[in-house]
């Protein structure tokens, strides 16, 4: 009896933990609910600058946490498991080679995961960045006039930002770019706009200038529907962190998300205060959609 006791004894921990766990996530619920306790706001918020970054930076990290789980119990389960069978009539640890297989199969796909999830969470993590970074700099216009909304969720993606103001209504599409270290730091934080491309020291793009045109397009399109009126939307780029020379008439705004005033409040006047609202409504009725989450766990 002693000698079976000692050979389920690691396992059995193993998952009497796990019991715990669950049975404390229970628990600690059911008091939340039983205090009567709910959220002062009664109004969903506003996206901020890289909500959806953000989203997805949790939804990465969860990922991460459970491959980091899995990684470490592993090795515990496999312990467990081949201190049960070496304790066994007529078995030795040769015997029992075999079982690692799998088991070093599993854990190398799950390192294989790990790094992945790693580099997925980086780039959104620049992208969240770089977002926020524009976000911050084009909130400055709401002294100018501009309504500046963040995220705006269209049919099959999101735009950055939307700016509705005296000049217009201008969809910024941000794209965060890590940057080359060469050693010339002049060189290597410089994007050349050649009017049809960017070109990066070491790589170009285009989607990313055919996106920006999509998107306005498609925004004016949605606005000018919800208005009544034609809304024309003006496709901005920005790419923060880097200097843009331009070596072509651009056909569209190239911005690296500073001096936002310098850009915007020195436009013509296009629409009035009227026309304004109206479009400022429609964009933020969209936007206004983040539920308060402190309570909503339980109330769902």
């Amino acid at each position: 009896m002693s000698t079976l006791y000692h050979q389920v004894l690691p396992i059995s921990i193993l998952f009497v933990s796990f019991a715990v766990i669950v049975c404390f996530s229970f628990a600690h619920r059911k008091i939340t609910e039983l205090k009567r306790r709910r959220s002062p706001f009664t109004k969903d918020f506003l996206r901020g600058p890289g909500f959806s970054e953000s989203k997805r930076i949790e939804q990465i990290s969860e990922e991460l946490d459970v491959w980091l789980l899995v990684l470490v119990v592993m090795p515990i389960t496999m312990y467990s498991i081949l201190y049960i069978f070496i304790h066994q009539p007529d078995q030795t640890f040769q015997d029992n080679l075999i079982l690692f297989i799998p088991f070093a199969l599993f854990f190398g796909f799950g390192l294989y995961k790990m790094n992945f999830y790693l580099n997925q969470r980086r780039n959104a993590r620049l992208g969240f960045e770089g977002e926020m970074a524009v976000g911050q700099e084009l909130n400055q216009l709401l002294a100018n006039g501009y309504y500046v909304f963040h995220d705006y969720p269209a049919s099959k993606y999101n735009i950055d930002h939307v700016l509705v103001g005296p000049a217009g209504v201008f969809a910024v599409e941000t794209k965060a770019r890590s940057k080359p270290t060469s050693g010339d730091g002049r060189t290597d934080a410089r994007v050349e706009y050649n009017g049809k491309q960017l070109i990066f020291p070491g790589w170009t793009e285009i989607k990313p200038i055919q996106q920006a045109k999509r998107q306005a397009a498609e925004l004016s399109a949605e606005l000018s529907k919800a208005v009544g009126d034609q809304v024309r939307v003006h496709p901005v780029l920005a790419i923060p962190g880097w200097y843009v020379e331009r070596t072509a008439k651009p056909d569209m705004y190239i911005i690296n998300g500073k001096g936002a005033h310098s850009v915007f409040c020195k436009l013509p006047v296009v629409l009035d205060t009227c026309m304004i609202q109206r479009i400022a409504y429609q964009v933020e009725q969209k936007c206004r959609d983040v539920k308060p989450m402190a309570y909503r766990e339980w109330e769902d």
